[in-house]
C-alpha cells in the first residue's frame, strides 16, 4: 500500500504535468480554482481508500514538529542552565550529581503534585539529587474573576520564601490552593500559610511588597522567554552528559530509574524499557513578564 506522502507527491506532480499540458488557455484565476479543486479531490480520495495511511502521516507530522519544539528549548535551556542552577529554592544538594530544574506556576495542580509526591519523597530519600525551581506567573492576576487564586501573589511569595528556608518554603507553597479552587488567595490567607510553615510572616510580607521582589519575578519570566517555555505546566529539566534535557513528571518510582541512569551516563529513555514518557509541551505561547 503506498504511504499518503507518496500519494500526495505523485498526485500533486500528475496536477503540475497536467497544468502545463492542458491549462495552457486558462488564466491565473481559472488556474487557481482549479488548483483547489484538484487538492480537494486528492485529500478526498486518500481518505476514502487509505484512511489508515493519512492519519499515520498526519500522526507522524505532529510528533515530528513536537519533537523539533522540545529539542529547540532543550539546547536553549542548555545554554541558560547556569541561571537555571542558581535559583534560590533548592531542594537538595546543590553540588549533588543529578540536577533537575523545575519551571512551576505555584498554583497548578500538576506541579503541586509533582513536588509533594514526586520531589519530596525522591529529597528524602536520596542525597544525589537537587531540585531548582523556578516559580513563574502563568496565570496572573486572574482579571475579571475576582474570587480566583492569583499565582501572581503565589509566585511572589514563594520567592520571598525562599529567601528564608528552602524547606519551610516547599511546605508554604504546598498550602496554597490550587487554580481549580474559587476561594481567593488573599495577603492576609498568605501570611497565615507562612506562620502555619513556621515563616517569619512580617518579613515575607516586606519581601512581597519590595520592588526587588517584583524584579525577581520578572527575571524569572525572561528565562523561560529566552528557554521558550511552554504554558503546559510544570516543565522539568535534568542534567545529563548532553546538556539538559526535558522530562515529563514521572511518578516515584519511575524518577528514582530516570536518576540511577543518569548518574550511570545511560540514556534515561533506555532505563523505562520502552515505556511511553516522551513530554509533548503545547506550542511556547511566552511566559509573564
Amino acid at each position: 500500500m503506498q504511504s499518503v506522502k507518496s500519494l500526495l507527491c505523485s498526485s500533486i506532480l500528475a496536477f503540475f504535468v497536467g497544468c502545463n499540458n492542458n491549462e495552457n488557455g486558462k488564466n491565473e484565476s481559472q488556474k487557481s480554482e482549479i488548483s483547489e479543486q484538484r487538492i480537494v479531490e486528492v485529500v478526498r480520495k486518500m481518505l476514502a481508500e487509505h484512511p489508515e495511511d493519512f492519519v499515520t502521516a498526519i500522526d507522524a507530522g505532529v510528533q515530528k514538529r513536537q519533537q523539533e519544539v522540545i529539542t529547540k528549548i532543550e539546547q536553549n535551556a542548555t545554554s541558560n542552565q547556569s541561571k537555571l542552577f542558581n535559583a534560590k529554592l533548592v531542594i537538595g544538594d546543590s553540588k549533588a550529581p543529578v540536577k533537575l530544574a523545575l519551571f512551576f506556576d505555584p498554583l497548578e495542580p500538576v506541579s503541586k503534585k509533582f513536588i509533594s509526591e514526586v520531589m519530596m519523597p525522591i529529597a528524602k530519600e536520596r542525597n544525589d539529587v537537587a531540585f531548582f525551581l523556578v516559580p513563574v506567573s502563568v496565570y496572573g492576576e486572574q482579571e475579571g474573576n475576582a474570587s480566583a487564586p492569583t499565582s501572581l501573589l503565589a509566585a511572589k511569595a514563594t520567592i520571598a520564601a525562599s529567601f528564608q528556608n528552602s524547606q519551610k518554603a516547599v511546605d508554604f507553597l504546598l498550602k496554597f490552593p490550587d487554580i481549580r479552587d474559587h476561594t481567593a488567595l488573599t495577603t492576609t490567607r498568605v501570611l497565615q500559610f507562612a506562620k502555619e510553615a513556621g515563616l517569619d510572616s512580617e518579613k515575607l510580607k516586606s519581601d512581597i511588597e519590595n520592588e526587588s521582589m517584583q524584579q525577581e519575578l520578572i527575571a524569572h519570566g525572561r528565562i523561560a522567554i529566552d528557554i521558550g517555555i511552554p504554558l503546559q505546566m510544570p516543565v522539568i529539566f535534568i542534567s545529563t552528559n548532553k546538556g539538559l534535557e526535558m522530562i515529563p513528571a514521572f511518578i516515584k518510582d519511575k524518577m528514582d530509574l530516570v536518576v540511577d541512569a543518569v548518574k550511570a551516563n545511560r540514556p534515561w529513555q533506555d532505563a523505562l524499557n520502552n515505556q511511553e514518557v516522551s513530554p509533548k509541551p503545547t506550542e511556547p505561547e511566552g511566559a509573564k513578564k
